[in-house]
């Protein structure tokens, strides 16, 4: 362990993981990646690995932290466009970490890690790095934006899970029913209710407003470029999804 960016200047492969919080316009705080990004685009050298593993939208990867990183090092980032054309630059990755705060059985090696590269070797080569720790097993996806979007669907469907609870919490308890003795504990919880509910407590709302307001910025980018209505009709008629209404 060090403390010092050029201890690590002979590294080739770089992972990244900073907090992504929430400032107070309820916007993502994008000053540590961007600060991260910075210093490793000091030290970055040709064919050099970034793994991002920061909670973000889809598409932050490339569009916040790779332009740092190219102008700081000065160097090409190469992806599946124009790796053919670009031979001195260096690579990108996207792994969203997946740790559950205060879980102590699902930890970092018996929980299935995503990975996805900037080109299809880059994924492969994440991937193997990745298998090297981690027990449960290893998926890769096809690009850095699928395994964003992943981590948003992952967190929105926790953050809904949570508030399901709460509500039942409430619910139960004004029925003289002790949610916390009686549901949550074996007489019911193992016995009835879904696994994906077995590590949702009543956790701590700060949790949930961040995720919920990273999933709110996504749709807020959707709906700027497109407008709410128009993207969905649009969207609509192009999947024919029969369960969109607007």
């Amino acid at each position: 362990m060090t403390n010092n960016l050029y201890d690590l200047s002979e590294c080739s492969t770089f992972i990244i993981t900073v907090p992504t919080p929430i400032n107070n316009k309820k916007k993502p705080d994008f000053s540590y990646l961007i600060d991260a990004s910075k210093k490793v685009g000091s030290i970055l050298k040709v064919r050099d690995l970034v793994i991002f593993e920061s909670t973000v939208y889809p598409g932050a990867t490339e569009e916040i932290c790779v332009p740092y990183l190219e102008k700081v090092s000065g160097l090409k980032y190469i992806n599946s466009k124009n790796e053919k054309k670009i031979k001195n630059g260096f690579y990108c990755g996207y792994s969203p970490e997946r740790i559950n705060p205060g879980d102590k059985k699902h930890r970092l090696t018996n929980i299935k890690k995503i990975v996805s590269g900037s080109t299809k070797n880059t994924a492969q080569k994440i991937k193997l790095l990745y298998e090297k720790i981690i027990k449960a097993g290893v998926h890769k996806v096809s690009d850095i934006k699928t395994a964003e979007a992943a981590k948003v669907i992952e967190n929105t469907q926790r953050d809904l899970n949570i508030a399901f609870v709460n509500e039942l919490s409430v619910i139960f308890n004004k029925l003289d029913i002790d949610f916390n003795k009686k549901i949550t504990n074996y007489e019911v919880w193992q016995q009835v209710i879904m696994q994906n509910f077995q590590s949702v407590k009543l956790l701590s709302i700060a949790i949930l407003i961040l995720e919920a307001l990273y999933t709110m910025w996504t749709l807020n980018l959707i709906i700027q470029r497109n407008g709410t209505n128009q993207f969905l009709k649009k969207f609509d008629q192009e999947k024919t999804n029969p369960f969109i209404i607007y």
